[in-house]
């Protein structure tokens, strides 16, 4: 987002929507030391700050927090009001230990007391943060963004349900009062809709708050239909359908095809070393983007799978062709819901299409269970492969939200006015060409 400009800001890519059927004390600050353009703010100590008699908001580096706070964020994932196994405490303490320097984001911990002082309060909400320097009208401020890193593919903070509003203005009114210079706040891969996205609405119409829409898109869900062949005959043509079925009984006729998952017979240490092979293997190990290439990452995957794992948060089984792995999927689990995280496969097998007969393999696998109600795909809009196979849309949204700060204010009218003045001359011109060939 830093060197992003104006004009690219006030025209988002928008994609087609789809109805989403998932179910559903003031402190005297110290000005701001500005680090060299692109380079994170220092996260600060931990601190407790009161928002109100109701509320107060704590805060901690991530590296603290992860471990101080475990338990209390723990009870607050299990009663949230949106699953997201990407901000859950021990996959970030994962992601400190292997893909992040230490002290750059502050994580925003709000808390509830009751009026009753016998009772234990409770924690509401946690904002992973990190405070960055933005350039806002030719003047530098600081943008709050919600924590990004590279295997997380949403960044819904969890909010107790029943909690979710009062915790955001929390956290907005901390933003104020303990960091002014914070002309916005960033989100970045939040849900387009449900209860976040409807405290949003509702902050922009009944608070001086205004919001601007950097990017929308729609990425493949799967919801459950009656059974799996119920569903792949809806979201496929018969053509289709059929031609995946023989592509199948093609491979099996080339040798023997099982399909293996964490058993007594195969290890996790086993279908981690063929995801991450298999990996290396296709175009991501030409480009020298694979995971096994990157030995951060590579002790990343293979520590959060284990954890996952012994959470019982973890799907992973694959594809074998006489004892070779042809393809692995690896799935994440949070609640009720899912995140088809990774998948990898053979891709001299390409016209067997391995990869695909493993995501029909896991639609009959999700259909078999009742304990989850959706999983998100975690694909790139318009995916090649998971939109044709998946026939439910999930909105995502890349958007900003003023502060109590001027800048802020000032710098999203103007971003919405480059947006209409492009759009009306795109008009125009279209208008002229219409005209012309008439």
């Amino acid at each position: 987002m830093a060197n992003t400009s104006l004009i690219e800001l006030a025209e988002p890519s928008f994609v087609s929507s789809n109805p989403d059927k998932m179910r559903s004390h003031r402190v005297s600050p110290t000005p701001p030391n500005y680090p060299e353009s692109g380079q994170l703010l220092p996260a600060a100590p931990a601190r407790r700050y009161n928002v109100s008699d109701d509320y107060w908001v704590e805060t901690s580096p991530l590296q603290s927090a992860v471990i101080q706070y475990a338990a209390d964020w723990q009870s607050l994932v299990e009663h949230a009001s949106s699953p997201n196994v990407f901000y859950e405490p021990w996959f970030l303490k994962i992601v400190h230990e292997h893909l992040t320097e230490q002290a750059k984001v502050e994580v925003i911990l709000v808390y509830h007391r009751e009026k009753n002082p016998a009772e234990k309060p409770y924690l509401c909400a946690v904002f992973p943060l990190v405070f960055r320097p933005g350039k806002l009208l030719l003047t530098t401020s600081t943008i709050a963004s919600l924590f990004e890193h590279s295997f997380g593919y949403l960044h819904t903070p969890h909010l107790r349900e029943g909690y979710g509003m009062e915790s955001v203005l929390a956290l907005l009114k901390w933003l104020t009062e303990v960091h002014p210079e914070v002309s916005l706040l960033e989100f970045n891969r939040i849900p387009g809709e449900g209860h976040l996205a409807h405290i949003i609405q509702q902050l922009i119409h009944d608070y001086p708050i205004t919001s601007f829409v950097v990017d929308t898109w729609n990425r493949a869900v799967l919801v459950p239909d009656v059974d799996s062949e119920e569903y792949l005959t809806s979201s496929t043509s018969n053509q289709q359908y059929r031609e995946l079925k023989r592509k199948k009984r093609r491979l099996s006729e080339t040798g023997l095809l099982e399909i293996r998952d964490l058993n007594a017979s195969t290890s996790l240490s086993e279908l981690t070393e063929a995801f991450l092979s298999l990996e290396q293997q296709g175009w991501k190990g030409e480009k020298q983007s694979a995971i096994a290439q990157n030995p951060a990452q590579k002790a990343f995957v293979e520590q959060m799978l284990a954890e996952a794992l012994k959470r019982n948060q973890l799907q992973f089984f694959g594809y074998y062709l006489d004892n070779k792995p042809i393809a692995v999927k690896c799935n994440l689990l949070a609640g009720s819901g899912s995140f088809s995280w990774k998948i990898a496969y053979d891709e001299s097998l390409q016209k067997f299409s391995p990869g695909v007969l493993l995501e029909l393999e896991n639609v009959h696998r999700f259909h078999e269970q009742t304990e989850l109600d959706w999983m998100d795909s975690c694909a790139a809009p318009n995916h090649p492969m998971i939109d044709r196979l998946w026939k439910d849309r999930r909105n995502i949204k890349h958007l900003f939200l003023t502060t109590k700060h001027w800048q802020g204010h000032l710098h999203l009218g103007l971003l919405q006015f480059l947006r209409s003045a492009k759009r009306f001359w795109k008009r125009r011109e279209s208008f002229e060409v219409t005209k012309h060939n008439f």
